[in-house]
């Protein structure tokens, strides 16, 4: 659905979708903006409908949950738990790293309230 995962803080991953360049003049270019923030909104929103409905039918999880030994430690059994946190804003992109390794860098108080967002 076109995001880009883009970094991951242990069990948190942060996935971009990022706006194309729009030249068109003001009117024109406000409209399709708009259209081009709902599509990505859409898209980033049946990406986790999608992650969830994998989870639930990933037969190896499955499996996972009623092994016997597995049981043993957990009263209850245990089950996959995921959350998302789906916010937009700007943001500033640069890369940082070695030769050997680049990644990307996204600098934004949105980045920090969409990390708030998801501990919720």
């Amino acid at each position: 659905w076109d995001g880009a995962i883009n970094k991951n803080e242990g069990d948190l991953y942060l996935i971009t979708w990022k706006l194309p360049n729009v030249e068109e003049n003001e009117n024109e270019r406000n409209e399709n903006l708009q259209e081009i923030k709902t599509e990505l909104a859409d898209k980033s929103l049946i990406s986790a409908v999608k992650v969830i409905a994998e989870l639930r039918r990933a037969g190896d999880l499955k499996a996972y949950y009623k092994n016997p030994r597995l049981l043993k430690v957990t009263e209850h059994g245990f089950d996959t738990c995921v959350t998302f946190a789906i916010h937009q804003g700007w943001t500033i992109e640069g890369a940082i790293g070695s030769e050997y390794k680049i990644d990307a860098l996204y600098l934004s108080p949105q980045i920090a309230i969409t990390y708030r967002i998801e501990q919720l």
